[in-house]
């Protein structure tokens, strides 16, 4: 429920970032049998079911009006653009502007200012955690040699 309320809100990175640290969770567990489980279909149909209301509501804003103009664009697909379109367009920059397609670094400088202080600690224990990965990494890599 709480994934589905993210992306009625927020779309698909408040579904991506919560998904990305269960997928790492599982791959440092190294716990594959977690995916064969077959209550991961009642979590996609909940999923898919709390999503519709607004999946529905781009369809009638936008499907059923094709005249209306976003962006100097007209005929949008309002289905295809909350489901594929607004995150293809993030990551493209062109939902920033012109001076975000050419920033490579224009998420990690956003991240930056906009959660201060708490960006600098986030930084700091991503680089502390891919470090401790690393020397876990060649550890084991170590010890299999031997």
């Amino acid at each position: 429920m709480g994934l589905a309320l993210g992306f009625d809100t927020k779309g698909h990175i408040a579904v991506f970032a919560p998904l990305m640290g269960l997928l790492f969770y599982i791959i440092y567990l190294r716990n594959w049998k977690i995916f064969l489980n077959w209550k991961w279909l009642i979590v996609l149909a909940g999923f898919a079911a709390l999503i519709f209301p607004v999946v529905y509501c781009f369809y009638l804003q936008y499907n059923l009006h094709p005249e209306k103009l976003v962006r100097g664009k007209d005929h949008i697909n309002g289905v295809k653009f909350i489901l594929f379109g607004q995150t293809v367009e993030r990551l493209k920059g062109e939902s920033f502007g012109n001076d975000a397609k050419n920033d490579y670094f224009f998420f990690f400088h956003s991240f930056l200012w906009a959660f201060v202080p708490w960006s600098i600690l986030a930084y700091i224990a991503i680089v502390g955690r891919l470090k401790h990965f690393s020397k876990e990494k060649t550890n084991g890599l170590h010890r299999q040699l031997l």
